[in-house]
């Protein structure tokens, strides 16, 4: 019975990556740019999975010092999966603070490994406020250009004053 409600999950399971994967391909949709550090917390996950089903296995069969060992791996590990989602949570906060300061999502996106997608998909889901980033960062880079545009009108006119 249980196997055959695994296999009727993992049909299910490849029945919706194939799904994906041909609306992406036909759609011409980016495939998903993930930071480094999910690749890492991945196998974190994978080998305390492994480390607990040995840990399992040692206490059935009564071997204390190998339960102690993969107890304590698991342990590690998982301490180890924690500390890097919360490196991943100052990520994120490091982003959004650094675009509230004007820098472009484009240049971020390339420096943690990101899609710019990812980093406005991030803002849509904060608060309503942090919307406004990006309409603040395009008014800040749109009154730049207007104060140099009114600057080489300014020499301009002087040079022109000066001709005169």
């Amino acid at each position: 019975m249980m196997g055959l409600l695994l296999m009727g999950v993992t049909a299910l399971f490849v029945g919706f990556v194939g799904s994906y994967m041909y609306n992406r391909l036909q759609s011409g949709i980016d495939p998903i740019q993930l930071p480094n550090l999910f690749y890492f917390n991945t196998l974190l996950l994978l080998a305390s999975s492994w480390t607990i089903v040995k840990t399992k296995k040692s206490y059935l069969s009564d071997q204390t010092e190998k339960y102690k060992l993969y107890l304590g791996i698991t342990l590690l590990l998982t301490t180890g999966f924690l500390i890097s989602q919360i490196i991943a949570y100052i990520q994120l906060q490091e982003i959004e603070l650094r675009l509230r300061e004007g820098e472009r999502v484009k240049d971020l996106a390339v420096e943690y490994g990101v899609t710019t997608k990812t980093i406005y998909n991030h803002i849509k889901k904060n608060a309503a406020t942090d919307g406004t980033i990006l309409e603040m960062n395009r008014l800040k880079r749109e009154n730049k250009a207007l104060k140099e545009l009114v600057g080489m009108v300014t020499l301009e006119l002087k040079k022109e004053k000066k001709l005169l």
